[in-house]
């Protein structure tokens, strides 16, 4: 038998200093210590933008520095993303296009090599194989995007998929060269709300599916910040994995001799739909929900940002490498006009999180949680402004009025 774990790692650009250090010190510290000091532990693991930019500048660059050593060792895989975790099936191919590109600089810039091949600034990532969306929400047109820019996978939910091909693990569309990898849904969700130490309701899952191969995909902060004894519960089930001879490998490991499913096309959805509600053509069921005025109005603002986007002026346009040579989301000195408009343009990206309609759906998940939080939305509230004021556009005053709506809903 074969596990691979991808974990996602991820905090939205807002979050607060004191809950990000919490985190640290409760998951990602002890994480990259467990990762490292398991001998037959490989992982994959999704670090984007948004929380390496909050790493970097909290001081915890020693962390980013023991997972560049790992990748380094093939001990940690790291995959492509949307740098500030956009929904990228829902935003303009344009948006999705600049996110994912600019998280791969930044994968780069903190993992890989600083300098070209005759030592000229460059910022250069390599062995970059596969791709998360964030929330996996996938669709074909994403597949594609994923395609024309080099990766060899792309992670799914089985939602994407129909049912009768579910006995695979990898998938191929026709044309496309990317393979779609499907994580077991039931596996991860198992896990990811786990709040009890026991193990054997996930051996017993796995003994009964009698499956070769399990993909679990979930969130990396399930450990130590959700599930408070997550790291003892996590090195308990990988030392019980390994007495019974189970391999635990990265996504592109354990994939690489796996036979292909061909399939038509990939279903829209996200990792937040169970198989009920896709077949009542609901994908999002957290973040487009139907009746939600206030996710309604969101999305509406959302669709005039991404008209924005093809408008704003753009750094990469004028001075074409400069994403390729700089960490532009570290640039303070905005008096230089190309590096202000480079600062406008990480602002703008900021603004497609998904949290937004996450924070407003108003469901509750299986422990209870309720997701609704008044002064975090008001707080995306205020971003929108603040990026407007700083910028020209025609749609400023009809994007301001409809945010002056969305406060008085909040």
């Amino acid at each position: 038998m074969n596990v691979s774990f991808l974990f996602h790692l991820y905090q939205p650009s807002f979050q607060s200093e004191s809950v990000l250090r919490d985190i640290y010190n409760k998951c990602y510290n002890p994480l990259l210590k467990l990762i490292k000091s398991h001998k037959n532990f490989n992982v994959t693991l999704n670090i984007p933008l948004s929380l390496l930019e909050q790493l970097d500048k909290y001081g915890y660059g020693s962390w980013i520095e023991g997972v560049r050593e790992l990748v380094e060792g093939g001990k940690i895989e790291l995959t492509g993303s949307g740098a500030y975790h956009p929904l990228l099936t829902k935003v303009s191919s344009l948006v999705a296009e600049k996110q994912i590109i600019l998280n791969e600089y930044a994968l780069g810039y903190y993992f890989g090599k600083r300098n070209g091949f005759e030592g000229e600034p460059s910022i250069l990532i390599k062995n970059l194989n596969g791709f998360f969306p964030p929330e996996l929400a996938v669709n074909e047109q994403l597949v594609r995007l994923a395609d024309d820019l080099g990766y060899k996978w792309l992670l799914a939910d089985e939602t994407a998929l129909p049912n009768s091909v579910l006995n695979s693990n990898v998938f191929s569309l026709p044309d496309i060269q990317t393979k779609v990898v499907v994580r077991d849904k039931d596996l991860s969700n198992i896990i990811s709300f786990k709040r009890t130490f026991d193990i054997a309701d996930v051996w017993q899952y796995m003994q009964e599916k009698r499956k070769l191969t399990y993909i679990v995909a979930l969130d990396g902060e399930t450990f130590g910040h959700h599930f408070k004894d997550g790291i003892a519960w996590l090195e308990l089930f990988l030392d019980y994995l390994m007495l019974h001879n189970v391999s635990v490998m990265t996504v592109t490991e354990v994939i690489e001799d796996m036979s292909e499913h061909a399939i038509d096309t990939v279903v829209e959805s996200s990792w937040g739909a169970s198989m009920e509600e896709m077949a009542n053509g609901d994908g999002y069921p957290m973040w487009d929900i139907e009746g939600n005025d206030i996710q309604k109005l969101q999305w509406e603002i959302l669709v005039d940002m991404c008209l924005v986007a093809e408008q704003a002026p753009s750094a990469v346009s004028n001075t074409p490498n400069l994403y390729e040579t700089a960490p532009v989301w570290k640039i303070t000195d905005i008096t230089d006009p190309v590096l202000k408009a480079a600062n406008i343009d990480i602002q703008l990206q900021k603004l497609f999180n998904s949290d937004q309609f996450w924070w407003s759906s108003k469901k509750t998940l299986p422990y209870g949680k309720v997701l609704y939080d008044a002064p975090i939305l008001k707080g995306i509230v205020h971003m929108y402004r603040e990026y407007l004021a700083g910028v020209t556009s025609d749609l400023s005053v009809k994007i301001n009025d409809k945010l002056d709506r969305l406060e008085r809903l909040l």
